[in-house]
């Protein structure tokens, strides 16, 4: 059956792990690390929107989840933004790192996102070129989840796209902006889920709600 989406053209990336990337007054990467490519998606973003508008089509972007490696973050912030933050940072979570609470997980991806600019400024091109994104969870971004962690990522993504056209209408963004906690699909043409349920160390018990899996 048709739907308002399903012209739409479907791009899907996955598993791109981004950590922390080159921290801001950083020359190097964070030790823990394991995606260098954020010019090459960049290339990749506006060589897809080049050729939507060429044929004038619209597109989504889907973000097929473990696109953001909260796991690996083991950092903790420092006492003043801790403090201002409401984390208190005891000698075990200043040894194995923040949890996957929502205000510990907020923290975290607030630091992905400023090592990776390159990356941030090619969703907010999409975004401001009238296209669609959808951020499907996996199990290395399963705080996406939770809201506090949602709107840290929206924020940012808004602040991306306002950056590339001043004038956007940021409601308009938001539209176009989607959250997907197991699948995305379009009846009749598309299923999509990230696939960690279908490996034991790796599945939730509760997919739709992973805290109540533990």
């Amino acid at each position: 059956p048709w739907n308002r989406h399903t012209m739409d053209d479907l791009y899907i990336v996955s598993d791109m792990h981004l950590s922390l990337g080159r921290p801001h007054g950083k020359e190097s990467f964070s030790r823990l690390e394991s995606f260098f490519y954020d010019d090459v998606f960049e290339r990749f973003v506006d060589r897809l929107l080049s050729d939507l508008a060429a044929q004038r089509r619209s597109g989504a972007l889907v973000l097929g989840g473990d696109v953001f490696d909260l796991l690996v973050v083991t950092d903790v912030p420092p006492p003043d933004e801790a403090k201002e933050e409401g984390i208190v940072v005891s000698s075990e979570l200043r040894r194995v790192g923040l949890t996957s609470r929502a205000r510990h997980a907020a923290w975290k991806l607030r630091r992905i996102i400023e090592g990776h600019p390159v990356f941030f400024r090619a969703l907010g091109r999409w975004l401001a070129a009238g296209q669609r994104l959808v951020v499907v969870t996996g199990n290395h971004d399963a705080e996406l989840y939770w809201g506090r962690v949602r709107d840290t990522l929206t924020r940012a993504l808004l602040g991306a796209t306002r950056e590339q056209d001043p004038e956007v209408d940021l409601e308009a963004v938001r539209d176009r902006l989607e959250y997907r906690q197991w699948f995305y699909y379009e009846p009749g043409r598309i299923w999509f889920e990230h696939g960690n349920q279908y490996e034991a160390s790796n599945c939730f018990r509760y997919n739709l709600c992973p805290e109540a899996s533990s």
